[in-house]
């Protein structure tokens, strides 16, 4: 596109690497690092997962409630601070557990059973805490900066160049980060994985000061951030009525509807990424590591391509046509591969090709959908707003895995496939409805 980046858009670029290398790195690393801990109790790692999510849905609207109250350079702060808390708990519990087994084992210890199960209960409820702590603090400050501060610092016809940047960055990080934090566990492995999981920690927490600092040097450069700011007046009422008007003002938004069209993007796992679909095609068709290996690869490379396409199809058609094609080229695409799956594991290299074909819809569909909250949510509500459209996002995912956990075998896993094809070709529904007949001007806040 030549377009070259300002100043202020490359700090935020370069914070944008620091927080997604870092999660990607600490989301690889944790899983791993609870499985060697909780040795053959899968059950209770999923419950740790399960309960996390259930936590992150309720409190995201809540907590992205910040960003419209606070001081923009504040509500950064905030999310950056809640990662650290996050990060030091879950490595705090994690360190008793596996220091402190013969504490938990009622048994060996000849402590009386309820006083091991309250410990082992509290320690865990800290986990679940710190989990849902680092997606708030996460989702807090890619909200802030991607859709309050973006806005502000980007003209409005550069801001497709900077979101698919910013997309760039994340599917680099998605591929390089998991690499290193793998290589840091196996090099640390002789000495256990909570030394591996405290490299990885200790470079999340190091990485929070040149973040902050960059973002503190944008704020300061740009009076804008600082003068347009909205403190909207306190509510009384607490957490629930809080949560209850985020939800009425989501669902009363003009974008409300392209919003849900992204969720339920979610709720498929034909993905080269997704946890279920690669658990099956390892256990059930047979593929080999290298091969899935390849292939999420490659479904980043084809992430790529669609940061490249859709900032010109926006120049040649427009934002809203730009995003309809691609959220339609991912609905056939992801109906096709539903086909060839069905055909069975002679069409297997056909579905590979069309799940990656997919690839190019959703990340393009994703930048114009960013766009268009950008655009169309106005100051004092990007942060309720976003939060609640997170939420839809984290539902989607968490009725995937408990269906996951239900349907299992190959023949269930079928019912996964065809719920994947058809929530997507909702999404494309919704959207075209939703879109059809407006314009730029009129999703701009």
């Amino acid at each position: 596109m030549g377009i070259r980046l300002t100043k202020s858009e490359r700090k935020i670029l370069v914070g944008r690497f620091l927080t997604r290398a870092g999660d990607q790195a600490w989301d690889f690393v944790l899983p791993l690092t609870l499985a060697s801990v909780f040795p053959e109790r899968i059950a209770l790692i999923a419950l740790f997962y399960l309960l996390s999510k259930v936590g992150t849905v309720f409190l995201q609207p809540w907590a992205l409630g910040i960003i419209d109250k606070w001081n923009r350079l504040s509500a950064a702060r905030c999310g950056l601070l809640v990662q650290a808390f996050s990060v030091i708990l879950i490595c705090l519990c994690l360190w008793i557990f596996q220091t402190g087994n013969e504490q938990f084992d009622a048994h060996a210890s000849g402590q009386p059973v309820e006083d091991h199960q309250l410990r082992f209960y509290l320690f865990g409820a800290c986990m679940v805490l710190g989990s849902v702590a680092s997606t708030l603090g996460s989702g807090l400050l890619e909200v802030a900066v991607g859709n309050d501060w973006l806005p502000v610092i980007a003209a409005r016809e550069r801001l497709v160049h900077v979101n698919s940047c910013l997309k760039q960055v994340d599917l680099f990080t998605e591929v390089t980060a998991p690499i290193a934090a793998g290589a840091v566990l196996a090099w640390l492995s002789p000495s256990g994985a909570l030394l591996g999981l405290g490299v990885i920690a200790s470079w999340n927490l190091i990485s929070f000061l040149p973040e902050f600092y960059l973002l503190r040097s944008v704020f300061l450069e740009t009076s804008a951030l600082r003068e347009q700011f909205v403190q909207q007046p306190r509510t009384g009422g607490g957490f629930i009525k809080a949560l209850i008007a985020g939800w009425s003002e989501f669902v009363k938004h003009p974008a409300a509807l392209s919003m849900t069209a992204f969720a339920l993007l979610w709720l498929s796992v034909l993905s080269p990424h997704g946890v279920l679909l690669t658990s099956f095609l390892k256990s059930e068709r047979g593929i080999s590591e290298t091969a899935l290996g390849i292939w999420r690869g490659f479904g980043a490379l084809f992430g790529v391509i669609a940061t490249l396409l859709f900032p010109y199809f926006v120049k040649q058609f427009g934002l809203l046509p730009s995003a309809r094609v691609f959220v339609f080229f991912q609905a056939g695409t992801v109906l096709a591969a539903a086909a060839f799956f069905l055909l069975g594991s002679n069409y297997d290299w056909y579905f590979f090709g069309a799940v990656l074909l997919s690839r190019i819809g959703l990340y393009g569909f994703s930048i114009g959908e960013s766009e268009i909250r950008q655009c169309s949510i106005s100051e004092g509500q990007r942060g309720r707003i976003n939060g609640v459209a997170q939420s839809l996002t984290t539902i989607a995912t968490l009725t995937l895995y408990c269906m996951g956990s239900v349907l299992s075998g190959n023949q269930s896993f079928f019912c996964l496939v065809l719920l994947s094809a058809c929530s997507v070709t909702a999404a494309a529904a919704v959207f075209w409805i939703w879109s059809r007949g407006r314009s730029v001007s009129s999703v701009s806040s």
